[in-house]
């Protein structure tokens, strides 16, 4: 069996068995960016550069996937293992992800719903989840494209609200622009 993955957190199984005693028989190794590079691997100085100045402003990612250590980006406000549990499948929940798209009616349900605004650099993004059970689902997710208009927005998240029946809560992200808030309430 061969298992290669980038390491990402601590209470991975790929962690376990890089560094668990319950995994001595197997073979390990740890190959960074310098073991990589021409003539004895795939990476040339060129593009070395390019994943340089790709990565330069998360120091974490470089180390994950160049170092091949484990790092945890410290200025994330959620970690990458709340992450990973988070991602719903059969398994994880009993029944595969649904996505409801724009044009479907869904009433009586227990939807939130996270909006943020975004415009010339950030996109604005609207996500939407369904309680169930004391679970939670994805339902929407709609990233709309750069320089949509706020107004535009807006109009997509009343009408969600409209053929869904409400959402129970919407938080919204609007940093400089609290005046669009404003709107979204009337």
């Amino acid at each position: 069996m061969l298992i290669s993955s980038t390491p990402w957190n601590t209470d991975s199984v790929f962690y376990k068995i890089f560094h668990s005693e319950e995994f001595t028989d197997f073979a390990r190794s740890h190959v960074t960016w310098r073991e990589s590079m021409e003539p004895n691997g795939p990476l040339d100085k060129g593009t070395l550069e390019k994943i340089r100045k790709q990565f330069g402003e998360d120091p974490w990612r470089w180390k994950r996937e160049m170092e091949a250590e484990w790092a945890e980006d410290e200025t994330a406000w959620l970690s990458q293992s709340l992450i990973t549990k988070c991602i719903a499948t059969e398994k994880t929940l009993g029944e595969e992800l649904q996505l409801w798209n724009f044009e479907s009616i869904h009433k009586g349900c227990n939807l939130y719903a996270g909006l943020d605004l975004g415009r010339v650099k950030d996109y604005s993004a609207l996500v939407v989840i369904e309680e169930v059970k004391h679970k939670f689902f994805l339902r929407h997710v709609k990233i709309f494209d750069l320089g949509t208009s706020y107004a535009s927005v807006i109009g997509y998240v009343k009408t969600l609200q409209d053929r869904w029946g409400g959402f129970c809560k919407i938080r919204v992200d609007s940093t400089n622009q609290d005046y669009v808030v404003e709107d979204m309430k009337n």
